[in-house]
């Protein structure tokens, strides 16, 4: 218990730090000269939200696998400390990283981190949920922030328009899980994690049971995980449940997409991996092949709608798309440690990518399509340098993390259904297939960069560029990592 305040104790304090300054009257924009009026506070508020997410990434060593706390309700993991671990780095690369950004669509910075560490707060409970109710209450807090962060920009009819459409399917997914959950209650009459599993895998060993109740208690089992692995997959933009992602990233600002494509999906992969290794571990051979049909789906929708798109972020979300593939398959062949690393990787991957981009935006408008990055290399080639690597370690080139990460995953598949030879074949296959499709359009991107002479035409209304000192920083952090684990991964994959 002592062990989990102490972890716990600087996240919450952070959350009511940033409070009380957002209640004295946190930073506002002025519409006329896009600054922010109070910038003091925003940066209080910038340092206090890093530091209240960093101190628990600390202090989480203090927390003994094994330990139960609140009559079980929590369970601590070696499996959670990671992902939490991988959750709050990244989320403090994205708030040292949209610093600044705020005042460019004229959002009130210390609300958006006030609801980012509310997120996160749900997100370190989801981790270590061990029971129903704080299983589905911390997936809430989770999914709840986001739904805000997309239509924060009420300036903004596109904002509002993701923001609404986030918000209607983030409810029916929700709906979705609650009747999951209520199945699963229903065919166990147990609410902790670890009981359900027991109770899934004891009446098949039981001759005391009747063979009806048997098949009674399985298809209750069963139905409860079909409807939980569909609620999340619609949160992770599994296809063939993933079509509102293009809409939804189109939508957002730069700094809410970041939250959506990270530290949400770490959240969502997390729940996934708990409970496809715990309460369903007796149903593998039916959430195997969905997993590999989602997987396989995801690659070819993914790498098919994304050779149509030339605006940014809807490649970006074609890209989740296939990336999510990867992930989902990591998360039920591979050893655990290549979907943390997997999760890291890709975290990068996008912190690089949106960080570049949001250096080569001007100071009233963003980039928005290829075409603003022609002639990128003439212009600026240490920043077309450092916007390449992270194009290429996403489209998984040797030598960088990309490439290291999505063959792992190739490898674990291989290894978890060595029984099953032509299943592992024809998945690795399409996956193999579904990057080379997604190269091709990240390889549009660096020819525009790269071979493309002529210079966006820029609307005197864009302004200068907002070239900020934070952008640069974490965005080529994030190009240098990539490269370290790309050639020396051993580390974390072991």
């Amino acid at each position: 218990m002592k062990s989990y305040l102490m972890t716990m104790i600087p996240l919450i304090a952070g959350i009511l730090i940033v409070l009380v300054v957002s209640a004295l009257g946190a930073d506002r924009a002025d519409p006329a000269s896009r600054k922010l009026q109070q910038p003091r506070r925003d940066r209080i508020s910038l340092w206090v939200s890093i530091i209240a997410l960093l101190l628990p990434a600390i202090l989480m060593i203090t927390m003994i696998p094994g330990t139960r706390l609140f009559g079980g309700s929590l369970l601590v993991t070696e499996s959670a400390r990671y992902f939490a671990l991988v959750y709050l780095l990244l989320t403090a690369l994205i708030l040292l990283l949209t610093h600044g950004y705020f005042a460019r669509i004229l959002v009130n910075g210390t609300d958006w981190r006030l609801i980012v560490l509310c997120m996160s707060l749900g997100a370190l409970h989801l981790f270590f949920a061990n029971d129903l109710p704080t299983m589905f209450v911390a997936f809430q807090l989770v999914s709840i922030p986001t739904y805000a962060l997309v239509g924060f920009t009420r300036i903004d009819r596109r904002s509002n328009e993701a923001g609404m459409k986030y918000l209607i399917l983030g409810l029916m997914s929700g709906a979705l899980m609650l009747l999951g959950i209520s199945f699963m209650y229903g065919a166990t009459g147990e609410i902790n994690l670890s009981a359900i599993r027991d109770a899934l895998l004891v009446p098949f060993d039981q001759e005391t049971r009747t063979q009806d109740g048997v098949n009674s208690l399985r298809g209750l089992g069963l139905a409860a995980m079909i409807l939980i692995l569909v609620g999340l997959f619609f949160k992770t933009a599994t296809a063939p449940f993933h079509s509102y992602l293009l809409d939804v990233y189109h939508g957002s600002s730069f700094a809410a997409t970041a939250i959506v494509a990270v530290p949400a999906k770490v959240a969502y992969f997390a729940l996934l991996a708990k409970l496809l290794h715990g309460p369903f571990l007796e149903f593998t051979e039916v959430w195997k092949p969905l997993i590999a049909a989602g997987a396989v789906l995801s690659f070819a929708f993914g790498g098919m709608q994304g050779l149509a798109q030339t605006n940014l972020k809807r490649i970006l979300a074609c890209s989740s798309v296939i990336n999510t593939g990867f992930i989902i398959l990591a998360i039920a062949f591979a050893p655990p440690a290549v979907v943390w690393f997997y999760l890291f990787s890709y975290g990068l991957m996008t912190i690089a990518l949106l960080g570049f981009w949001m250096q080569l935006g001007y100071r009233y408008a963003d980039m928005d399509t290829a075409a603003d990055l022609s002639g990128l290399g003439r212009r600026d080639p240490l920043t077309a340098i450092g916007l390449t690597v992270a194009l290429l370690s996403l489209a998984g080139i040797p030598l960088t993390a990309g490439f290291i990460a999505k063959f792992s995953v190739i490898l674990g598949v291989f290894q978890g259904a060595a029984s099953e030879a032509n299943f592992a074949n024809i998945v690795t296959t399409l996956g193999v297939l579904g990057s080379v499709l997604a190269a091709y359009f990240y390889f549009g991107l660096i020819r525009s960069i790269w071979f493309r002479r002529e210079a966006p035409v820029v609307p005197a209304a864009a302004g200068p560029q907002d070239r900020r000192w934070n952008f640069a920083l974490v965005a080529w952090l994030a190009v240098v990592l990539l490269a370290i684990l790309g050639l020396y991964p051993f580390p974390l994959l072991r």
